[in-house]
């Protein structure tokens, strides 16, 4: 199961949803993996990496602590479909890190790269899945 976006040449497609029982002050992690729709329903093994906009409204994003990275499905062994060690979906897993300034938050996430730039070509789809908000333990 997954969201799935057409990416427009006229603006970005945004879903959102708020983010209840936040303590103000206390850092929680955004997990999600991102991946081409084309390549997952195509078997197709083509690196590249997905950046969508995410915004957190009542909340500070910490880059420090955040990363994004792309990675091959079938790294692991673990095989489905066509996907196996050799022939593998790139997926971009996703993780921020941020201080909530008040409950709720209201999460919003874009297909485009920013709110000018769609961040790849006009009419990619892409499949949006995992994702996660939990409590973040500080060092």
């Amino acid at each position: 199961t997954f969201l799935w976006t057409r990416r427009s040449a006229e603006r970005p497609n945004t879903f959102s949803q708020t983010i209840r029982a936040l303590k103000p002050g206390r850092t929680y992690s955004l997990r999600m993996m991102v991946c081409d729709y084309r390549d997952l329903m195509e078997w197709r093994d083509r690196k590249q990496e997905h950046k969508p906009m995410v915004r957190i409204e009542g909340a500070q994003i910490l880059p420090d602590l955040s990363f994004r990275e792309a990675f091959r499905s079938g790294r692991a062994g673990h095989g489905h479909g066509k996907f196996n060690r050799k022939n593998n979906l790139w997926i971009t897993y996703h993780r921020l890190i941020f201080r909530a300034e008040k409950p709720p938050a209201r999460l919003t996430i874009s297909d485009w790269q920013s709110p000018t730039d769609p961040g790849g070509p006009v009419g990619q789809e892409l499949a949006f899945n995992y994702l996660s908000v939990q409590p973040y333990m500080e060092e």
